[in-house]
């Protein structure tokens, strides 16, 4: 799982450094979630993400392009009835044949859309 080192908006206080590769549900209810990682530039290999619900995937995507040009960027969208407890992560993987920087991933949780 990818740790995340920074927030920027955080009004339900899902985020704490105590766990800092999570995000944890307070308010039940429907929800938006997408999560972006980006990979350092790299030609070699595929690039996948997932969000994961209670350390099992609920949505993945793989990227077959990569390029000597620019980095890969995915993006990871589900919508999802969340209780409160519940902790949302991110994965990622690559292989290109070395280790490959990611940028810690953005997440967008959307507030509860319904109770």
């Amino acid at each position: 799982m990818i740790t995340l080192d920074t927030k920027e908006a955080d009004t339900d206080g899902m985020w704490s450094a105590g766990s800092p590769t999570k995000l944890t549900i307070v308010h039940p209810g429907l929800y938006l979630v997408t999560a972006t990682v980006s990979f350092a530039v790299n030609a070699t290999g595929i690039r996948y993400a997932a969000i994961f619900l209670n350390g099992a995937s609920l949505a993945t995507i793989v990227n077959m392009t990569s390029s000597a040009s620019f980095g890969t960027t995915i993006q990871v969208t589900t919508t999802q009835v969340l209780k409160a407890t519940d902790y949302l992560e991110v994965n990622a993987y690559q292989n290109s044949g070395g280790a490959l920087n990611t940028a810690a991933p953005t997440w967008i949780v959307a507030a509860a859309l319904s109770a």
